[in-house]
């Protein structure tokens, strides 16, 4: 819908007639535009909520293409920078006197989830004032002007003056991360794109086994790490896991020594159970546990040609 971003296109598909009728007249056609706004908005939402079905999918933020900020008089902010308390290295030169305000910068409370915006605008249609540079610290979104004496639209709400602020393209932190994830791994930590990266590697660890393959996209997402990490097998005497690191059930360290050491594989519950030689008082725990997540994430597949490319795939790793 691009080509929608412009009112005079979008009225103009409704046919000539009532092009022709409707165009100069400025309430319809916002009513127009404001509907188009309303749809984009809802494709937006339907899009993230099919990513959420994935883990690789999932958006760290929601998005809002338009995001009305409604702020009373009262609750306007104006907070001042004041030169800092004498101390030996400032002289007073009779100009300025210290702890008098230098800068005053007008501000406003935002609500806390909001993590970006792309820009600040007076209006969604036609809008004569817009700012690119947005800074919002600490819940507080940062204004080059008071905006009570600007052309924004003011309105009166309980005797006392109100405005309203319009922020587009909005990113909004809800932890769904979090909520849709990572609670299940028991592992919390600030939305970011590293955290969904050791979301999807440690999940991988629990499904799919812990190849050297997965281990190390693992410890490359916990680190952080750029490039490729390169681990000597030589060098390497093991990975221990500390306790309470996939669930409060795991009281202990465990070890994963870097030896060649037999898997145990048996057949539970008509399921296949594989047991890592691991060292640590909770091993059995460890083990029953990643062969109940394992248990609850397997889906049955009868294909031939998936389950060849899974053993491929297997065996490669």
């Amino acid at each position: 819908m691009t080509d929608f971003e412009n009112f005079h296109i979008l009225h103009k598909a409704l046919g000539d007639y009532w092009y022709l009728l409707f165009g100069k007249t400025e309430q319809v056609g916002t009513y127009i535009d404001a509907t188009a706004e309303m749809y984009k908005q809802i494709s937006q939402e339907m899009q993230e909520l099919v990513n959420s079905l994935s883990r690789y999918d999932i958006d760290i933020f929601r998005t809002y293409r338009n995001y009305p900020i409604k702020v009373k008089k009262s609750e306007y902010i104006a907070y001042s920078e004041v030169l800092p308390r004498y101390n030996g290295e400032y002289f007073f030169d009779g100009r300025i006197r210290f702890d008098n305000p230098v800068i005053i910068k007008p501000r406003i409370k935002v609500p806390s989830n909001i993590v970006s915006a792309g820009s600040l605008v007076n209006a969604l249609n036609n809008p004569t004032i817009e700012i690119t540079d947005i800074v919002i610290d600490n819940g507080y979104l940062e204004l080059p002007f008071d905006p009570f004496t600007k052309e924004f639209y003011i309105e009166e709400v309980d005797g006392e003056e109100q405005v309203t602020i319009w922020l587009k393209d909005v990113k909004l932190d809800y932890d769904d991360l979090y909520t849709q994830y990572g609670y299940a791994l028991d592992i919390k930590l600030p939305s970011s794109e590293r955290y969904k990266d050791i979301i999807n590697t440690y999940t991988d660890c629990l499904v799919n086994g812990g190849s050297k393959n997965n281990i190390l996209a693992f410890i490359k997402a916990v680190t952080g790490a750029e490039g490729e990490i390169v681990v000597a097998e030589s060098d390497l005497l093991g990975i221990v896991l500390p306790k309470n690191f996939i669930g409060n059930c795991i009281k202990g360290d465990l070890v994963l020594k870097n030896e060649e050491l037999p898997l145990e594989v048996k057949t539970q519950a008509g399921f296949t159970r594989v047991e890592l030689p691991i060292a640590g008082k909770d091993t059995q725990t460890f083990n029953d546990l990643c062969f109940e997540r394992g248990k609850d994430a397997c889906v049955e597949i009868t294909d031939e040609c998936e389950l060849r490319k899974i053993y491929e795939q297997t065996s490669i790793n």
